[in-house]
């Protein structure tokens, strides 16, 4: 900063530059420095900053194992609506250990309405959330007219199902439109 200052004072004795040049550089120069001085602690929290948005987006741009993204899989031509669970077994992947459904089988006939009642925690949701594909059975079978269901195209599948949950969000109007939406 001293040697800025003398250089500048030389070049105004030498008559290259006004004396206004000279301060209004050496004012410049403390405002920067500063700010830079005020800048430089941030710095650690900037990184660590940097580091956790790094991670959020290794998130956000994870594809995961159920992509219902994806183009893949079949789109069902003239589905008739046939669901069949055979000896289906299955844990949530926060508790491997804990078998939620154990050789479960049923079949549900085309265009026949079901209801699942039971206790709470007794598999209903996690009947309702296999068949979403929201999770893989562990073993066991799962079709829709005779097809695997690891083989349908997700997106396709999840428009074709309606599910009316326990407590559901209905809106002011018809049932009809309700289902739609």
């Amino acid at each position: 900063m001293g040697t800025a200052f003398w250089y500048g004072t030389k070049l105004y004795n030498d008559g290259f530059i006004e004396a206004g040049a000279v301060f209004a550089t050496f004012w410049a120069a403390i405002g920067g420095t500063l700010s830079l001085g005020m800048a430089v602690p941030q710095i650690g929290a900037i990184m660590t900053a940097q580091n956790a948005a790094i991670s959020i987006f290794e998130i956000i741009d994870r594809i995961p194992e159920i992509d219902c993204q994806s183009s893949e899989g079949i789109n069902i031509a003239n589905p008739k609506g046939e669901i069949e669970f055979k000896d289906v077994h299955f844990c949530y992947p926060t508790r491997p250990d804990e078998e939620v459904l154990k050789g479960i089988s049923f079949k549900v006939k085309a265009e026949q309405s079901v209801a699942l009642v039971g206790s709470s925690g007794c598999g209903k949701s996690t009947l309702v959330g296999l068949l979403l594909r929201y999770y893989n059975q562990g073993c066991g079978e799962l079709t829709i007219d005779g097809i695997p269901l690891d083989t349908i195209n997700i997106r396709w599948l999840r428009q074709m199902i309606g599910v009316v949950s326990q407590e559901p969000v209905l809106f002011a109007t018809t049932i009809e439109e309700n289902i739609r939406l």
